[in-house]
């Protein structure tokens, strides 16, 4: 699943950098469901769901919330700029232009409706 690989390479790479207090926000009902309830050992997902927990047994404060696909706007426009890059992995220190104003728009707390 591929959100669960997104959560899992977002929480090492956090984790690497020294960060220790996390909050994982995703539009994935599914992903979600299984960090916050687990699974058996024999889902697929298990060990990968099993490495994710493991952040927390590691002395990581760890929350993971469901949020509505449209209160994802900066996560949309950091996936649909990947998409143009070559590498797998980019670490951006800054908010980058092409985002800045969905940024401030998820800051301000804007909300965006569905079907408009």
């Amino acid at each position: 699943m591929a959100e669960l690989w997104a959560i899992y390479i977002g929480i090492t790479t956090a984790w690497n950098r020294g960060f220790t207090k996390l909050v994982v926000e995703s539009d994935s009902l599914l992903a979600v469901g299984l960090l916050q309830n687990g699974c058996s050992s024999c889902h697929p997902c298990f060990s990968l769901v099993q490495s994710i927990l493991s952040f927390v047994a590691a002395g990581g404060d760890f929350e993971c919330r469901h949020i509505l696909r449209e209160a994802n706007q900066v996560a949309d426009g950091l996936a649909n700029y990947g998409r143009s890059l070559t590498n797998n992995l980019h670490v951006f220190e800054n908010v980058m232009p092409f985002i800045s104003l969905v940024v401030l728009a998820d800051v301000s707390s804007t909300i965006f409706l569905r079907g408009f």
